[in-house]
């Protein structure tokens, strides 16, 4: 929670409970998320590991009103795009979920150098590198206008494209086509040689993972 604060230029302090009452950790950092929202900000978070039919909190709280469209709940595929046998599946945040490759990626480790790891937290990444790409393809796009894109672009293996289910939500990310949407309907974004703008951007993302954030 204090991450998340601490990556909002826009949001003055902590959150603070009411008076004589105590907050749990878990309402302290869904205020800080709504907060992130209302500034402005698109929160991507990793569904968990847990093999579990519904994401784990925080990212279960994509599915709450006060996450307004701008935070979306990422599970884990692997090989062949088949779900990870780990991942938590979407469920009650089928409508807030999509899928990104989540096993054997190549990532920095904490004691130094690179490892191959697994996990949701391997597969929100490529979540909000796609939103930044939406982003510096059209600085104008709005929270809601990037959520949709990547949301409606996903290829779900169990539904028509477009479509969510329970496993899936809407399905494995699909960067070229949410590029390609992103770019035919904002050209302005694109320069005199058809190139897209990659300094278009200044906007702000962030990945949470369980009760840790980063600020993009």
């Amino acid at each position: 929670m204090k991450a998340i604060v601490r990556a909002l230029s826009t949001f003055p302090e902590p959150p603070t409970s009411p008076p004589g009452r105590r907050r749990s950790r878990a309402r302290s950092v869904n205020a800080a998320i709504t907060a992130a929202v209302n500034a402005g900000v698109i929160v991507v978070a990793a569904a968990g590991n847990s093999a579990l039919s519904d994401p784990a909190w925080p990212a279960q709280f994509a599915a709450d009103p006060n996450a307004d469209g701008s935070m979306l709940s990422v599970g884990a595929t692997g090989f062949l795009n088949h779900m990870a046998s780990f991942s938590n599946l979407a469920g009650v945040a089928k409508g807030e979920t999509v899928d990104a490759p989540g096993v054997g990626i190549l990532s920095t480790y904490n004691t130094g150098g690179l490892a191959y790891l697994s996990g949701t937290s391997m597969a929100a990444p490529h979540v909000s590198a796609l939103a930044a790409l939406l982003l510096s393809s059209n600085s104008s796009l709005t929270p809601t206008e990037i959520y949709n894109q990547i949301e409606l672009t996903a290829s779900n293996p169990n539904a028509p494209q477009g479509s969510r289910n329970d496993t899936y939500g809407f399905g494995l990310i699909n960067p070229l086509n949410a590029l390609s949407v992103a770019v035919t309907a904002h050209p302005q974004s694109q320069s005199s040689t058809g190139e897209v703008n990659p300094l278009a951007s200044k906007s702000y993302l962030m990945n949470v993972f369980g009760g840790d954030s980063a600020a993009f």
